[in-house]
């Protein structure tokens, strides 16, 4: 096989570990009581997780409530922060 096929799918298997790792990490956070449970997320979770300083979390929990972008969830999450 050529280099470019193995190379392929290391980046294919690093993109499903990197997947899997951040779902990982939201089932513990939900588990600890600090993300808020599927499909129960509200702004409020959003400013308790800015003041917690949990910024990529809330940038999740936006998009979450708000179906948006990540562009756009990241601009609102950095026009809260700035207030």
């Amino acid at each position: 096989m050529s280099a470019l096929f193995y190379l392929l799918v290391f980046i294919l298997i690093s993109a499903v570990a990197a997947h899997a790792f951040q779902l990982a990490k939201i089932n513990h956070l939900r588990k600890a009581g600090i993300y808020p449970q599927k499909g129960q997320a509200t702004d409020s979770d959003v400013e308790r997780l800015i003041k917690s300083g949990r910024t990529t979390e809330a940038i999740k929990c936006h998009r979450e409530v708000h179906k948006t972008s990540l562009r756009e969830a990241k601009k609102a999450i950095e026009t809260l922060q700035s207030k």
